[in-house]
């Protein structure tokens, strides 16, 4: 379990600077890339259309992609969004008619959105 109140993730391929910084606003707010939701972008790869998708179920008019790795991540929240995952598409994502099985950063930008919680955070 993640016991701090902000987290990334990464994986085997990358190694993290003990000196890293992240990118941050005038305000000291995280700044998160991220891709418009568009053909040319996402809706030609099928990954990339199924997140999108999954994200409008929290918020319909969600129109970018973030990538999971470039995600910073509230524990709380993304413990809340879990929650709701669970209610909605079950245990693995067994009420999923396809992948992911599991939320990404793209569902998670749309749930913060759709809670109100996004402007006050990034």
């Amino acid at each position: 379990p993640v016991t701090t109140k902000f987290f990334m993730m990464t994986n085997s391929y990358h190694r993290v600077r003990p000196n890293i910084a992240l990118m941050r606003t005038a305000d000291g707010k995280p700044v998160i890339p991220f891709a418009p939701a568009n053909d040319e972008y996402c809706f030609n790869f099928p990954s990339c259309k199924e997140s999108i998708e999954h994200a409008r179920s929290y918020l319909p008019d969600h129109d970018m992609v973030v990538q999971d790795f470039d995600m910073v991540f509230s524990t709380e929240h993304r413990d809340d969004l879990c929650n709701s995952w669970l209610e909605t598409y079950g245990i693995d994502g067994r009420r999923l008619q396809s992948a992911p099985a599991v939320p990404s950063a793209t569902a998670y930008t749309a749930y913060i959105e759709s809670q109100g919680l996004a402007d006050d955070m990034y």
